[in-house]
């Protein structure tokens, strides 16, 4: 897990090999095929996918809650296969599962399964559920960042509502405990569903920006650039790491997007993906946002 999060992917695999020869353990199996998946190595992730199903028992909720996400993450391979039949088939029965465990859970838990039911929702077009799933978890823990930081990196790439994208936004701004940082990341992500919304920028979150971009911590600099204060080359002067330089490249990839470079925009999300910095959000998003415009061609 750690070179997984340091951007060692194929040390990463080769430790998640090595441990499933030991012991086939089905979290293991589970976080491997993640690995494979966001690596773009689609059929080993499916087959260890099938083998962490294969493994995890029904005897507890855990195990329920286990099972749906391997579903969704089996949809997930089949989508970014463009296998649309299996696609949907597997966001069925996580959907399914994830739904049946509404009613035995509360809190954080509640709303990991709400956030979970409302990704699955739109991707399977029934996206007035899915706003109202998201709402729940949002009610389930209002002052978890996960839940805003899930839902509106699920709006960078899916079918762009920017009303619910800002409601998001300004609920989570209104969280006192909510670090100055992810204030930062929010803004910055919800500029990007404006564009893809044909929305104008709003002075709003450039004000936001300006105003953290006094800060000289990296999210600082993050904040300048997202203002328009600080230019690609400066701020990727100052990353001091891996993860800043991915970062520096996804911001730049959403600065040429919303510039209407969209070529351009799309060689730099590629070269967010080659850092294999596969535990970023922003890695994520890029990845999304290149299987988006592919299954649109």
């Amino acid at each position: 897990m750690l070179e997984m999060n340091a951007g060692h992917a194929d040390e990463a695999q080769r430790r998640f090999e090595k441990s499933i020869a030991e012991d086939e353990d089905p979290s293991a199996l589970l976080q491997l095929g993640l690995l494979l998946e966001r690596t773009g190595q689609l059929e080993l992730a499916e087959r260890r996918y099938l083998r962490a199903l294969e493994l995890t028992p029904r005897d507890s909720l855990p195990d329920e809650l286990r099972r749906s996400e391997i579903l969704e993450h089996m949809g997930d391979v089949a989508r970014a296969k463009g296998e649309t039949q299996e696609m949907t088939a597997r966001y069925q029965e996580a959907l399914k599962a994830w739904t049946e465990a509404r009613d035995q859970v509360e809190g954080p838990t509640g709303a990991l399964v709400e956030m979970r039911r409302g990704v699955l929702l739109d991707q399977l077009g029934r996206h007035e559920a899915a706003v109202d799933a998201f709402e729940s978890a949002m009610t389930h823990a209002p002052q978890w960042r996960d839940v805003y930081a899930t839902i509106l990196s699920h709006l960078v790439s899916a079918s762009p509502d920017f009303e619910m994208a800002s409601s998001v936004w300004r609920r989570s701004q209104l969280q006192l405990a909510l670090p100055p940082e992810w204030k930062v990341y929010f803004t910055l992500w919800i500029q990007l569903i404006a564009a893809r919304a044909d929305r104008a920028a709003m002075p709003e979150h450039t004000e936001l920006l300006r105003r953290l971009g006094k800060s000289s911590n990296w999210w600082g600099k993050l904040a300048s650039f997202g203002a328009g204060d600080l230019d690609y080359e400066d701020l990727m002067s100052v990353a001091s790491s891996l993860g800043e330089e991915t970062e520096a490249l996804y911001y730049e990839a959403t600065r040429l997007f919303i510039a209407g470079d969209r070529e351009a925009a799309n060689q730099q999300f590629q070269r967010v993906l080659d850092t294999k910095m596969v535990s970023f959000y922003e890695y994520e998003m890029a990845r999304r946002l290149l299987i988006e415009q592919e299954s649109d061609r």
